[in-house]
C-alpha cells in the first residue's frame, strides 16, 4: 500500500508553501485572540470600579483587531514583493564558498580548508 504524501517533503513545492503559511496565519490568530479575550474584560466593565475601563478595552480590542487583519492581509503581500524584487535585482554582495572573503571568515571561525 502506497503512503498518501502526508510528510511535508512528498508535497509539491505550492502545496508546501500552503501548508506553512496556514500554520503562521493559525499561529498568528491564536496569539490576536488570546490577547483580544484578555482584554474582553476590560471592555465590558460595569459597576462601581469600572472608570475609564470599557474606552480603554475598547481601543485594546479594535486596535489588536486591526493590526491582525492588516498583518494578515499585508505581510505575505510584502514578502512577495520583496521576494520578486530580490530576484530582478543583480545579487551584488553575495560570497561563494570559494571566494577570499568566505574563506577567510571561515578561517576566522576556526574552520580549516
Amino acid at each position: 500500500m502506497k503512503a498518501s504524501g502526508h510528510r511535508m517533503g512528498r508535497l509539491r513545492p505550492k502545496m508546501r508553501r500552503y501548508r506553512a503559511a496556514r500554520t503562521v496565519c493559525a499561529r498568528s490568530l491564536m496569539t490576536s485572540l488570546a490577547f483580544i479575550l484578555g482584554v474582553v474584560p476590560l471592555a465590558i466593565a460595569t459597576g462601581a470600579g469600572r472608570g475609564n475601563a470599557p474606552i480603554a478595552g475598547n481601543s485594546r480590542v479594535l486596535r489588536e483587531l486591526g493590526v491582525t487583519l492588516f498583518g494578515l492581509l499585508f505581510t505575505p503581500t510584502f514578502y512577495a514583493v520583496v521576494q520578486s524584487l530580490s530576484r530582478r535585482l543583480p545579487r551584488v554582495g553575495r560570497h561563494t564558498a570559494g571566494s577570499r572573503v568566505a574563506k577567510s571568515i571561515s578561517e576566522g571561525m576556526g574552520e580549516k580548508r
